[in-house]
């Protein structure tokens, strides 16, 4: 009797850590996407040279890495679940409103002489530069 208790205890832990998935939301993931977009845009805005850039570099590539990656996390979560959660379309406008400033900063810091070599590594994010 006992075993079969313990069978079945272990049965439905197995059932209730599948449905956690662990997996972050739509909501989490469009949330730091922002917020790393937000942090690239400040490290922008700081460029007023070309060694202003290259102080700044590693920063960069650190955000941009992270802006892919999320990107990817972001597609490739189930996009009928989104519609599900609370406050996923406002966050939508919110992420859009941080790339659009982004692209803005991005075109200001290029047009600075020898600053699009030392940071091509913007040419990387999703979407482009443009």
């Amino acid at each position: 009797m006992a075993r079969i208790r313990t069978v079945v205890l272990v049965a439905a832990l197995v059932v209730l850590a599948a449905s956690c998935g662990g997996g972050r939301s739509h909501g989490e993931v469009i949330g730091r996407l922002t917020r790393e977009y937000q942090k690239l845009t400040e490290y922008l805005r700081l460029v007023e040279s070309q060694d202003e850039a290259r102080r700044i570099l590693p920063h960069v590539r650190t955000a941009v890495s992270k802006v892919v990656d999320l990107t990817e996390e972001l597609e490739s979560l189930d996009a009928s679940s989104a519609e599900e959660e609370e406050g996923v379309a406002e966050m939508r406008t919110q992420l859009d409103s941080a790339r659009k400033a982004c692209r803005n900063e991005v075109r200001r810091a290029f047009r600075i002489e020898g600053v699009p070599e030392v940071l091509a590594c913007v040419k990387d994010l999703p979407g482009g530069t443009e």
